[in-house]
C-alpha cells in the first residue's frame, strides 16, 4: 500500500518514467501473458504478419503500463485535473437527462484508454456522481484501493452481485450508473455468445434486463 501512494504524489513526468520501466519489467523481465497477447492479436488481425503483431502487443504493454500508473496517480487528482485531461463530446446530450429528469442513465463503456479516469471525467462535467458496476478483484488490498479511488467524489460502486437489488431498491431516484461491457463472464453465469474480434466472446446480459 505503500508503493501505491508513493506513485500518486508523483509529477506526471516522473510517473511515466516509472511507467515505462514497469512496461520493460512486465514484457522483457516477467514476460506476463504475452503469448496470450500475441495470440489474440493475431486472431483479431489476422492479415498482420508476426512483426507488426509483435509491435502491436510492445505498444499494448506500454500503454497496459501507463493506464495502470496513471489509475494510482488518480488518488491525487482533483475534478479539475480530469476535466483538463478528459474530453467530451456533445455532452449537452447528457445534460439533456442530467438536468430535472426523473429518468436513470445507463452508461457502457469498455477498457479503451483510462476507464478509471473517464468515470471521474464525466462526474465534473455532468455535475453529478456516477454509480460504476464492477466486479470485485481478488486481492483484498487492490480491490480496496480501487474502491477508493472510484468513490473518492461522490460515486457509489456497486459490486455486481448486489447490483441489481441496490437499482430497484432506488429506482425511483435519478442515477447514472456506468458499466465496462467488455467484461468476460466465468464459467455459470448467464451469458450471451457471438463472434468478437474473430473469435467466439461471452457478453453479460445484466444491462439488457435491467
Amino acid at each position: 500500500m505503500m508503493f501505491y501512494r508513493a506513485v500518486a504524489w508523483l509529477p506526471f513526468p516522473a510517473l511515466y518514467l516509472v511507467a515505462w520501466l514497469g512496461y520493460l519489467l512486465i514484457y522483457h523481465v516477467v514476460r506476463y501473458r504475452r503469448e496470450v497477447v500475441k495470440q489474440n492479436l493475431s486472431r483479431a488481425f489476422p492479415e498482420k504478419t508476426d512483426r507488426e503483431v509483435a509491435k502491436l502487443a510492445r505498444k499494448f504493454y506500454r500503454q497496459f503500463s501507463q493506464v495502470a500508473f496513471e489509475i494510482l496517480k488518480a488518488r491525487r487528482m482533483t475534478p479539475a485535473d480530469f476535466r483538463q485531461r478528459v474530453k467530451f463530446i456533445n455532452p449537452q446530450l447528457m445534460h439533456s437527462y442530467t438536468e430535472n429528469s426523473e429518468k436513470s442513465v445507463i452508461l457502457l463503456t469498455i477498457h479503451q484508454c483510462n476507464w478509471e479516469w473517464m468515470l471521474h471525467g464525466a462526474s465534473s462535467e455532468l455535475g453529478v456522481p456516477l454509480d460504476p458496476v464492477f466486479k470485485p478483484l481478488h486481492n483484498k488490498t487492490a480491490d480496496k484501493l480501487i474502491f477508493d479511488i472510484r468513490s473518492q467524489f461522490g460515486s457509489r460502486p456497486l459490486p455486481m452481485a448486489e447490483s441489481a437489488k441496490d437499482i430497484l431498491r432506488r429506482r425511483r431516484e435519478f442515477r447514472i450508473f456506468t458499466m465496462i461491457a467488455d467484461q468476460s463472464p466465468i464459467r455459470g453465469e448467464r451469458s450471451y455468445w457471438t463472434q468478437f474480434m474473430n473469435q467466439p466472446a461471452a457478453f453479460f446480459l445484466g444491462t439488457e434486463a435491467i
